[in-house]
């Protein structure tokens, strides 16, 4: 075995995810859930690793909802085996990313392709399905499809699920918690305030439930401190977030308790967020943000589908002399935006932060009260709803919402660094 796998410190819960894939014991199914930071995946991946190293003659399924997000697995698991000097090969075989190892194989693919057709079926001596971001499957017979292909004679058939719960409605939780398998009570006691979580509790199952509270050592300041501060602003995205608890109240709704006002204030730092269509609407949303109160407003400039270039360059030009900011827009019609930078001789214009996941904005902007001019983009802010980990959507379409997170995310990180952004944009 590897000493530089043994000698990592993983919390004393993920002792049996390891004991698990080293075949110390039997069950049909594992449950691997938590909220943000509790380290699952990684302590997942090495557990993996290790099994690897077994050189079984076996396949082990690792998947995720689609192909292209699995090879993101895939390309984790290869640099940390290539930072421990592993005697591992990493292949790709009849369009599939391997790993090879003697007798044994762990087989990289998405439950569904690119065309939505199942593309894991009748795998010769697989033994384990492991799938990641379980959460994100909406119907788990997606999964149970997969779990039929392990049949193999000697090794337990196991089947692995990774993930982080949203909503009682989701089909993992009326799957495993809604009468099928035994189940028990637990609880989590965080700044004063006791928080109960359900566990199953069956012979059949294993379930492993952490938390970044397990966690916290591995955890930076910053991810720390967002937890403090959302316990106390938002107790049920901080459980379902943070805690890893399942949710019923307001179902799957992101963000809570959002007021309505025909205007909003002036002479606060602001930006403009803008979401491109065509077909699609189009969305410019005004976001100013109260320090002091924890507000962030937001207004509601124009929506509407079939914009021509040339009307949206008369619009980035009225909107700016009429508001004096910046705008932060998503990547589409570059040659447009880059024109108008060069016009303005400034980053007038500035692009949404891609390497923050839309689940990591959305538990920033929740921290603060919104308030929103616009009945559309009330509409549109208030149903948004969290479909998996990183999935976010409602029935308007979501542009409206996306236009005011671009725009909200960067303000808040923008002044976090204590920029002026009106300073910045000034004649």
């Amino acid at each position: 075995m590897n000493k530089k796998i043994l000698n990592l410190k993983f919390s004393y819960k993920y002792k049996r995810l390891f004991e698990s894939l080293l075949l110390k014991n039997k069950y049909r199914y594992v449950l691997v859930s938590g909220g943000r930071g509790s380290g699952k995946t990684t302590a997942l991946n090495n557990a993996l690793l290790l099994r690897s190293l077994l050189g079984l003659k076996e396949v082990i399924i690792y998947t995720r909802y689609f192909e292209r997000a699995v090879y993101n697995s895939y390309k984790d698991i290869r640099d940390l085996s290539n930072d421990l000097n592993l005697p591992l090969e990493f292949k790709s075989i009849d369009r599939n990313k391997n790993i090879l190892y003697r007798n044994n194989k762990v087989l990289f693919g998405g439950i569904f392709n690119a065309n939505r057709s199942q593309s894991l079926k009748s795998i010769e001596n697989a033994s384990t399905l492991i799938v990641e971001e379980a959460s994100a499957v909406k119907d788990i017979n997606d999964i149970l499809v997969i779990q039929k292909s392990l049949r193999h004679k000697v090794i337990p058939n196991t089947t692995y699920l990774v993930y982080n719960p949203i909503s009682k409605k989701d089909s993992i939780y009326q799957y495993f918690f809604s009468g099928r398998y035994k189940k028990k009570i637990e609880t989590i006691h965080f700044e004063g305030k006791e928080f109960i979580y359900e566990v199953i509790d069956d012979k059949e199952v294993l379930h492993i439930h952490t938390t970044f509270l397990d966690n916290f050592k591995n955890l930076p300041n910053d991810f720390i401190n967002e937890a403090f501060e959302l316990v106390n602003s938002d107790e049920t995205l901080f459980k379902r977030d943070y805690l890893g608890i399942y949710i019923d109240l307001f179902e799957n709704q992101v963000f809570k308790g959002v007021e309505y006002i025909d205007d909003i204030p002036k002479d606060l730092p602001t930006l403009i967020g803008v979401d491109f269509g065509y077909k699609d609407k189009t969305a410019f949303v005004l976001v100013a943000f109260d320090k002091s109160r924890k507000i962030l407003f937001g207004k509601q400039l124009f929506y509407r589908n079939n914009v021509t270039v040339n009307e949206l360059y008369d619009l980035f030009k009225s909107l700016y002399k009429e508001y004096q900011c910046g705008f932060v827009c998503d990547i589409n019609l570059k040659y447009l935006t880059e024109q108008l930078n060069a016009e303005y001789h400034r980053k007038l214009i500035t692009y949404k932060d891609s390497k923050a996941t839309v689940k990591q904005k959305i538990v920033d902007v929740s921290k603060y009260k919104i308030v929103l001019s616009g009945k559309e983009l009330y509409n549109d802010v208030y149903s948004l709803e969290q479909k998996s980990d990183n999935v976010f959507c409602n029935e308007f379409g979501n542009h409206l919402s996306d236009a005011f997170l671009y725009a909200s995310y960067e303000l808040l990180k923008t002044l976090r660094t204590k920029n002026v952004l009106n300073n910045i944009f000034k004649e």
